[in-house]
């Protein structure tokens, strides 16, 4: 198993070291693609064979060349969204945890005991139950495996005569509700209501929800939601459900799942990586602290509908929780009509400085003549914008929300390319730009260019830069290890988020 850290820093990241159970550190000074992810990041292999079966509490510190490290430990819960906690993982390689299997079917009856696929239970919630009496009061660590078929995720607390089965128990480890191993063919979700399961830790995966969503009534703190493999299908463009409800009070996980027809793609996650948005009304991520190697295409705004739509967007109204330790790698927004980047405070809390942000491998593509904009709108020490293409759209640095002037510290703008850019004051006071090619307007920062960036065929989504781009061979270092389509950058390197 892969460990893994993304870091980015103004002055760049010397080193990343890793620590399990209190053991020695190791220090990785590279980032190099993990084969489990796909992301190119920080990483060190673990072998569980080498752990005795059990907890693995792996700390993890990020050095950056010039300033303070950041130190990830400590308990999760109420730490989720800044992100300074250990990952916790479970060894299990004796076999002497507890991991009970239980299988459900559409043809299933409850009367069964579920053990086998020639024996499945009718419903999710008995199947829950099952493995938690198995495992003397904790559903942790345990499988469902759901047949192909369709099936309501509804009844939370009864089987399918209606009679009262107890919620799962889960305290560290995921219930894991997935499609059964070695089958072919779809899991199908199609209505739910009060929730099938209420329960801590809740992982899905391999499944398609069909204007349905697998929610919670009620909320425990540190209660999360671990969507993988899933295909999520909204009713259309206005269709505002949350497919990470507000019953999980931590908010959740979104890895290799696709989101449709829809009003949002993910808008209470932690971390999102290799989640395909399309055919969106409203909102791309929202308030997403880590996002890696995802796509947008097609956001409209529905007639009639009050949306504000944006790809990504950062909002603050309460002063003590500004947005802190942000990143977004490699995410690329196609034929969006609706605004890009947009971080915002409410007037009258500026006092509170958002801290380190990073938008890396980052592209957005717009319509021309889109009324849109990208806009900063928030005040903030440390923001880093690398290697990023901000296509078809006017990217603003604003002195003001609308209340107070803004605070700018520790601006990085390097190898990016801009359409078209203004910048404010005091944030190009506080800036440190270089290597960046602007379409038109004024450019700002040392070795900027401006004009026809020549793209290969922008008709066609094909934002390489040709052979007779300004962008080509700009950068006399690669500041980045891949493009953001993983390809890997050699010196010299492009502008922006494409190589050729």
């Amino acid at each position: 198993m892969n460990v893994a850290v993304v870091a980015f820093h103004m002055s760049g990241i010397e080193r990343v070291s890793f620590s399990a159970n209190g053991g020695p550190w190791v220090d990785v000074y590279e980032m190099q693609r993990n084969p489990q992810t796909g992301v190119w990041e920080y990483y060190v292999t673990l072998d569980p064979s080498t752990c005795a079966d059990g907890r693995i509490e792996v700390r993890a510190i990020a050095w950056p060349t010039v300033g303070l490290p950041r130190v990830l430990q400590g308990p999760i819960a109420g730490a989720e969204r800044l992100g300074e906690h250990s990952m916790v993982l479970w060894a299990n390689a004796d076999g002497s945890l507890q991991a009970q299997q239980r299988f459900v079917a559409a043809n299933g009856s409850d009367t069964n005991d579920g053990r086998t696929a020639t024996t499945p239970v009718r419903t999710i919630a008995k199947a829950a139950a099952l493995i938690s009496a198995a495992q003397g009061g904790n559903a942790g660590g345990g499988f469902i495996n759901v047949a192909p078929g369709t099936y309501a995720w509804t009844g939370a607390g009864r089987d399918e005569f209606g009679a009262t089965v107890p919620h799962p128990l889960t305290t560290e480890r995921w219930l894991t509700v997935r499609r059964a191993p070695n089958t072919t063919g779809d899991v199908v979700f199609t209505s739910t209501n009060d929730g099938a399961l209420r329960t801590r830790l809740l992982a899905v995966q391999g499944m398609r929800f069909d204007a349905a969503q697998p929610n919670r009534v009620g909320t425990e703190v540190g209660s999360s939601l671990w969507i993988s493999h899933c295909d999520l299908r909204g009713t259309g463009r206005a269709d505002t459900r949350q497919w990470i409800g507000t019953g999980f009070a931590a908010g959740g996980y979104m890895t290799q799942t696709r989101v449709s027809n829809s009003a949002n793609g993910c808008n209470r996650g932690i971390l999102v990586r290799d989640l395909h948005v399309e055919s969106i009304g409203n909102d791309g991520f929202v308030q997403i602290p880590l996002v890696l190697n995802s796509t947008v295409r097609d956001i409209q705004k529905p007639a009639g509908t009050g949306f504000h739509p944006d790809v990504v967007q950062y909002m603050q109204n309460n002063a003590a929780n500004p947005n802190q330790n942000v990143i977004i790698y490699g995410l690329k927004a196609f034929d969006c009509n609706s605004q890009g980047f947009f971080a915002r405070p409410e007037p009258g809390i500026e006092s509170s400085p958002w801290r380190d942000f990073a938008l890396v491998n980052y592209f957005s593509e717009f319509n021309q003549g889109s009324p849109y904009f990208a806009q900063w709108m928030a005040p903030i020490d440390h923001l880093v914008i690398q290697n990023c293409s901000f296509v078809g759209e006017l990217f603003i640095f604003r002195s003001s929300n609308g209340g107070s002037p803004l605070t700018y510290k520790n601006l990085a703008v390097r190898g990016s390319y801009f359409s078209r850019a203004t910048t404010c004051a005091a944030a190009l006071a506080a800036m440190s730009a270089s290597g960046n090619h602007f379409g038109d307007g004024t450019p700002f920062g040392a070795n900027t260019t401006v004009g026809d960036p020549r793209f290969v065929d922008p008709a066609n989504n094909d934002y390489r830069p040709g052979p007779n781009s300004p962008l080509v061979n700009r950068l006399n270092e690669a500041t980045v290890p891949t493009d953001s389509t993983l390809r890997v950058v050699e010196a010299p390197a492009n502008i922006g988020s494409f190589e050729e």
